[in-house]
């Protein structure tokens, strides 16, 4: 009950700019219904829902097929605006089973504090059939007027997520392929502020 009576109060606080909101969508909002891939089959077979999404559900199909959104995911609303500069990639040539380290500075250019979600994206190598980018981590910033941060987000090839491995259905295992990658940092998945590549070498290995 505490909750939903705080809610007027919030709700006030967000519209006469006493709070900045810092809230970021985690889905795509269509600016069509016939823009979403599963349109042209929902329906059609009763008490079923046919997943054809496969691994481009959400904004990783909207960016493949190149349609524009109404809202794009990892959007969010604020009073005051973020630049992105300073980007480096470390290391810039690695082994696949080395971390990434993506550091980037975030500065809060407007005249009131603020939090923003710094978005880093990955693209694979091409011919693997992955979508154009994947969200692989984000950092969480809160700044104060001419408030500059450096920020670190580092993809572990280890992690639960597999930030930079693919599904080879081949083998019926994950793998990371050599070939160069791209780091995209943006603060929706379309509102892109910096690229830098890297590279993964081949494994003697493999």
């Amino acid at each position: 009950m505490a909750i939903c009576e705080a809610g007027g109060p919030a709700a006030a606080d967000l519209l006469l700019g006493i709070a900045n909101p810092a809230g970021r969508l985690a889905e795509t909002y269509p600016l069509r219904y016939q823009d979403v891939i599963s349109s042209a089959h929902y329906g059609r077979q009763p008490e079923q829902v046919p997943y054809y999404e496969s691994m481009y559900a959400g904004y990783r199909y909207f960016d493949s097929a190149g349609v524009e959104v109404l809202f794009p995911f990892g959007h969010g609303l604020s009073y005051t605006t973020f630049a992105y500069s300073n980007m480096q990639v470390t290391p810039r040539k690695v082994q696949s089973d080395k971390e990434i380290r993506v550091n980037f500075r975030v500065t809060n250019n407007g005249p009131v504090a603020g939090t923003g979600i710094a978005q880093v994206y990955l693209s694979l190598p091409g011919g693997l059939g992955e979508p154009p980018k994947r969200l692989a981590g984000w950092a969480r910033v809160s700044l104060e007027p001419g408030e500059r941060r450096q920020v670190v987000v580092t993809l572990d090839p280890h992690a639960s997520q597999r930030p930079l491995s693919f599904w080879d259905g081949a083998t019926g295992n994950w793998q990371i392929a050599p070939g160069e990658y791209q780091v995209i940092v943006g603060a929706s998945s379309r509102d892109i502020r910096l690229t830098e590549r890297f590279y993964i070498e081949k494994s003697d290995q493999s």
